[in-house]
């Protein structure tokens, strides 16, 4: 019944935002919408009972009213005639027994001829062929799983979730599918306009849950790809987190053309010509992980090596892969790929010298033998060749996907930049170009041998094979030659961005080649438009039925791609990147699984993101680990800073020297030093045992010793306070097992860095480890001495003594206060009672003069007072606590909001803080209020995509207020800002409205964002509307509006108790009669005439700078403050003595000498002056200054 509620949209009777809670009320209670939108007095019973009325014609007479639509669209004949005979149609079915379509019944009327039937019909049969496959389609966020409708499925590009502004590219078949139903709309009556009649018709998106059609299961790709990688399972599925995409592309939404009477007379039969590589002919799986279990053991090594396309001695076919034979695919004879790219307008940019690609122009005669397809992946399949005039077997990529432009530039690119980046280490191109039926291509290397993946799967099962010919410094030596191509790359300005073991080819006689540059980026060239999603759609498929790509920004495999990667950082991409992705590399060398595991791809991307990777086994030597730590770093400032680095500290290790990435204590170094030195290891062993009776090194070998030490500890005890950092700020994440990491490798960078000894046993006792707490406590006080780590020292071998009771639980917890350790201190703490007390304290201590309140509801809220709280500037004491509102009202120095990202807030209040400019801290709250009143911001997009319900910017900057579009919010202040338009907030479910535009704006306001609003409050200063039509049939009871408008006629039937209507040309009033108004300004109007106002129970009226000339209207009335100042055409004030009630009172300048004796009389007049209603006096200075002589 969704329909209904669009049905009562189309009226005006609603909106979108009403709708949607509608729906969601149904779905909790189980009722039916109609019966929801009675009794929450949406509709009246009267409308609803309309409504099913059309739904129920809307059913029956579909086609009936398609083929009326289709008539009037092509100008046959007029909507009126159409509604009229749809009526007549309906009253025939409904009492005769013989039943008549609508062309019936216009032929007979004589108002449509029989050939305009024909082709009426004709346009119908061919617009119902074209709907009956199409499919709508929606997408869901990789990161959240909120779902969008997406329109233009065909065209690849990158979209922003509107809830957590993940950024991820989306393809054809990377989507679940919605029904489209286009049902036109009915007109119950001849007065409905002819902008409806423009229309075609009405369509009703419903979301369907349903699995994979057999037509969707024969026609998608086959994924090589699933599975977790808790272990390094059997190939290819341990890292097989990378999407795989299909060529398959949904239809596209039919346009008015497909309507149109010229465009069915063409020939029906008309198709794309594809014929080519046809999706249709592979079998596909349900279940890749199914297909990869059949395989016996004595296939899977094949089947992996197939599906990389690498081995020119595969003599069988992929059990789940069928074959492309050279008939189906053919490379000779192709077009030049210039007059290609002429044709079909692309232009791609994958030149690594900064100029424009030189286009491969050229055609081929026979030259190629095109065998089967031996792999398939994201964007081509690849096919075994023969080059008949070299004879030589290579490889052919060929793109499936050539519809979609971006699929066709990624693949130019990848040929492209492989083909340019001329290394040893990387494989090269031979040929890139179009095939006689326009398919592109290129040739490559075909390499025999085996992936990187392949080899460690053998380590890990123990083939004796492998283990005896890759030992670690075998593996080292592979990672070498793969940043030997790096390097390279990066030299290039390209970066690679997918680096893993199933990359890494090692061949036959010990060739390594980094592979797959799909996803290269050339660095510094801007990345295109990313769009934004803001409507996400109500109901999709799981996720496990629905084909993602996390390809584009967050491009590459998620166990191995590095947390900027994951976050969707474009712009912070480098050649840190694939430092990352090397380093992950070497970690899977060393420990057989990658550094991330999970469930699914989401778990991944957010372990990627949160930098939380599995530690390595203590039995690896300390130098790996540490390499393998600084590689793949949270930080990109932490990492290695370029491949060349990190390729050095390996080629130390193999060496034996020393490390950047680890201090080596003084025994390592003489270790080393040995180590180095063989011949001479004899002699250093005397050297040693003379060193024990006595004898000392020589000079120069405690120099170079020392000289090393010397060098490397300085360079590591400059990087322990940031690394320090690094462990606090994890902390704030929550993620104490990196802290502590982090914080043993600062000691091991500075052992005289007393802060990571305390930080190391704060985290061991948060952890309940108080034995191993006690020594960096005293290591700490060995250092500095601290009262509180004293404190923390007795506590914990008490602990042990006994047990952990609650009082040495209270008294961990203040000392954890004290030390502004607030996460820990709370993880001691049991009861709330208890909480709120510590967290009490830390607010007197931290903030002294706020208010801090809990309420029975558990509510947690803070006020920091006007006067004693106005120079605060530092938040972070609030870190920890979970408050749901706070008050920063008059914070002059308040600047960042860091501190509140990741608490439970739902209410904020910045009034006059006028030095806050940036909000982005907040762009994660679940906020329901704001107010940023008096503040310097600018830029108010980090709100885009929150649900707030009250929003109040006032005395401004902020001059764009698209981030508020589709939030669902009531009551919205712009009092004082820069805005000029109001499109942003078209659909909101507002109840108040209060905007006023910049003081040199003359631009007419169009209201029509309005239209629909269930508006009870609406304040519009500085716009100038020429109309204010769009407020009919509001619910307003409160208005002020300036402008250049006449008419208050849309003002009607309103119950307004408060009226303001300035600077504009109105002259009539006499709509507001009758009207329950008691505050009324009407100052700055062209008005003559207030005898409307008769009789009303005004309490408040201001009529300054008008022309009325007679205010006996008012007799009577029960004003209490009267404003006529300015009105230069009234002549008598005599019906001012009726106004008992009267306590303000403002003059005209030429009344001044009139006789106002009788104005003594009325008993409540307190005040009293001429010109500007502020400028009244007191009644007796008044009447004191009135009585003065005048001077001579």
């Amino acid at each position: 019944m969704k329909l209904l509620g669009n049905l009562a949209i189309e009226k005006g009777w609603m909106t979108m935002e009403q709708l949607q809670l509608v729906i969601s009320d149904q779905k909790i209670s189980y009722a039916q919408i109609g019966e929801i939108l009675v009794n929450k007095k949406i509709l009246k019973q009267n409308q609803l009972d309309e409504l099913l009325d059309i739904h129920e014609a809307r059913v029956f007479y579909i086609d009936e009213i398609l083929f009326g639509k289709i008539a009037v669209h092509n100008n046959f004949i007029d909507q009126k005639i159409i509604d009229s005979a749809l009526s007549k149609q309906k009253k025939i079915n409904e009492s005769e027994k013989i039943k008549k379509t609508i062309g019936e019944i216009l032929l007979e009327a004589g108002q449509l001829t029989q050939q305009q039937c024909d082709a009426i019909l004709k346009a119908q049969n061919r617009l119902a062929q074209k709907k009956e496959g199409q499919e709508n389609v929606i997408v869901k966020c990789p990161k959240c799983s909120e779902s969008y409708p997406v329109q233009d499925p065909d065209r690849n590009r990158k979209l922003r979730c509107g809830a957590c502004r993940f950024v991820f590219e989306i393809r054809p078949l990377e989507v679940s599918l919605l029904s489209e139903k286009n049902i036109p709309t009915i007109l119950s009556d001849s007065s409905k306009s002819d902008t409806q009649s423009d229309q075609l018709s009405a369509s009703e998106n419903e979301t369907i849950e349903s699995s994979r059609s057999s037509t969707w299961n024969q026609s998608k790709e086959p994924t090589i790809a699933s599975g977790s990688e808790k272990t390094l399972d059997p190939p290819p599925t341990i890292y097989g987190d990378k999407i795989i995409h299909s060529s398959e592309h949904l239809a596209k939404t039919t346009s008015d053309e497909d309507v149109a009477i010229d465009s069915i007379k063409s020939d029906d039969s008309e198709q794309s010509s594809e014929p080519t590589i046809d999706s249709s002919t592979w079998k596909t799986t349900s279940n890749d992980n199914e297909t990869l279990d059949s395989l016996n053991s004595s296939n899977r090594d094949h089947y992996e090596l197939s599906t990389k396309g690498y081995d020119s001695d595969v003599t069988q076919d992929s059990p789940s892969e069928p074959k492309i034979r050279a008939a189906k695919f053919n490379i000779n004879h192709g077009v030049s790929l210039y007059d290609f790219l002429k044709k079909e307008k692309i232009v791609p940019n994958a030149d690594l010298s900064g100029s424009t690609s030189e286009i491969l122009a050229s055609s081929y005669s026979a030259r190629y033998y095109v065998g089967d397809e031996i792999a398939r992946g994201g964007m081509g399949a690849i096919l075994k060749t023969r080059d008949l005039n070299i004879r030589r077997n290579i490889v052919t990529k060929v793109l499936l996907n050539k519809r979609s432009s971006s699929s066709v530039v990624r693949f130019l690119e990848e040929g492209q930049i492989t083909g340019q980046l001329q290394h040893p280490n990387i494989p090269p191109i031979y040929d890139l170009g179009i095939n006689e039926e326009d398919k592109i291509f290129f040739t490559m290397k075909l390499i025999k041998g085996d992936t990187l993946h392949r080899i460690l799967y053998g380590l890990k099962e123990k083939d004796p094979e492998y283990v005896q010919k890759y030992p670690v410094t075998a593996l080292i030596d592979i990672i070498i030659k793969v940043c030997d191509a790096l390097s390279y790359s990066h030299s290039k300005r390209v970066i690679h961005r997918d680096i893993k073991p199933d990359n890494i080819m090692v061949g036959e006689f010990g060739e390594v080649l980094l592979m797959d540059w799909g996803l290269a980026k050339i660095l510094g060239r801007k990345e295109e438009e990313i769009e934004d999603l803001v409507d996400p759609v109500s109901s999709v498929r799981s996720i496990s039925e629905t084909l993602q790509t996390i390809q584009g920004t967050a491009a590459g495999t998620p166990s191995f791609m590095a947390p900027e990667q994951a976050q969707g950082k474009i712009d912070h991409l480098d050649q840190t990147t694939d430092v990352y992705g090397i380093g992950a590399v070497l970690y899977c060398c060393l420990a057989f699984h990658p550094p991330v595991e999970g469930e699914n791809v989401q778990i991944k991307l957010l372990k990627t993101a949160q930098g939380k990777t599995t530690p390595l086994a203590e039995n690896i030597p300390s130098e790996l680990r540490a390499i393998v730590q600084k590689a793949i770093a949270l930080k990109q400032e932490n990492r290695f800073q370029s491949i060349s680095e990190f390729a050095k500290d390996l080629f130390n290790y193999q060496k034996g020297f020393s490390v950047s990435a680890k201090t080596d204590s003084l025994l390592e170094l003489f270790s080393k030093l040995i180590k180095r030195n063989k011949a001479l290891s004899s002699g250093i062993l005397i050297a040693v045992m003379a060193l024990i009776t006595g004898f000392a090194m020589t000079a120069w070998q405690f120099a170079e010793l020392k000289k090393e030490q010397v060098a490397r500890n300085e360079d590591n005890r400059i990087s322990a306070p940031k690394v320090l950092a690094v462990a606090q700020r994890a902390i704030l994440n929550k993620d104490f097992e990196a802290a502590l990491l982090n914080a043993n490798i600062a000691i091991d960078y500075d052992p005289e860095l007393s802060a990571a000894y305390l930080l190391k046993a704060q985290l061991l006792i948060h952890s309940r480890k108080f034995q191993k707490a006690i020594s960096p406590l005293k290591s700490r006080l060995k250092i500095k001495e601290d009262n509180n780590t004293e404190k923390l020292l007795e506590l914990c071998q008490k602990t042990l003594a006994s047990k952990l009771s609650p009082e040495f639980s209270v008294s961990f917890a203040e000392i954890f206060e004290i030390q502004n350790m607030h996460l820990i201190a709370i993880s001691f703490t049991v009861s709330s009672k208890k909480q709120f007390q510590i967290y009490k304290k830390r607010i007197e201590v931290n903030f002294p003069g706020s208010t801090f309140s809990k309420y029975q509801n558990g509510k947690l809220t803070l006020n920091f007072n006007l006067r004693s709280t106005h120079n605060v500037d530092d938040l972070s004491a609030l870190r920890g606590i979970p408050l749901n509102e706070i008050t920063f009202m008059n914070c002059k120095n308040l600047r960042d909001l860091s501190p509140l990202d990741s608490l439970p807030l739902y209410k904020l209040n910045f009034s006059i803080c006028p030095a806050l400019k940036d909000i982005s801290p907040l762009k994660n709250l679940k906020l329901k209020w704001l107010d940023l009143t008096g503040t310097k911001v600018v830029d108010i997009s980090p709100l885009k995509g929150m649900l707030l319900e009250n929003l109040h910017i006032n005395s401004s900057p902020v001059s764009d207020i698209t981030p508020l579009k589709g939030m669902p919010l009531k009551s919205l202040t712009l009092y004082g800002t820069k805005i000029t338009t109001l499109e942003a907030i078209k659909g909101m479910p507002l109840e108040f409205l209060q905007v006023t535009g910049p003081s040199d704006n003359v631009t007419p306001i169009d209201l029509s964002p309005l239209k629909g609003m269930l508006l009870k409050t609406l304040v519009l200063y500085g716009f100038h509307p020429r109309d204010i039509s769009v407020l009919k049939g509001m619910p307003l009871t409160q208005v002020e509006l300036t402008g250049s408008f006449r008419d208050l006629t849309p003002l009607k039937g309103m119950k307004l108790w408060r009226v303001r209507i300035s600077y504009s040309l109105v002259t009539d009033i006499s709509i507001l009669k009758g009207m329950p108004i008691r505050y009324l300004i009407l100052s700055k109007n062209k008005i003559k005439n207030i005898s409307p106002l008769k009789g009303m129970m005004l309490t408040s009226l201001e009529l300054n700078d008008t022309l009325i000339t007679d205010i006996s209207p008012l007799a009577g009335m029960p004003l209490i403050r009267l404003d006529i100042g300015h009105c230069n055409m009234l002549k008598k004030l005599k019906p001012l003595s009726t106004l008992i009630k009267l306590e303000d009172l403002c003059l005209p300048e030429h009344m001044r000498k009139s006789d106002l004796s009788f104005l003594k009389k009325l008993p409540s007049l307190k005040k009293i002056g001429f010109g500007q209603i502020h400028e009244t006096q007191k009644v007796s200075i008044f009447w004191k200054n009135r009585n003065k002589p005048a001077e001579p």
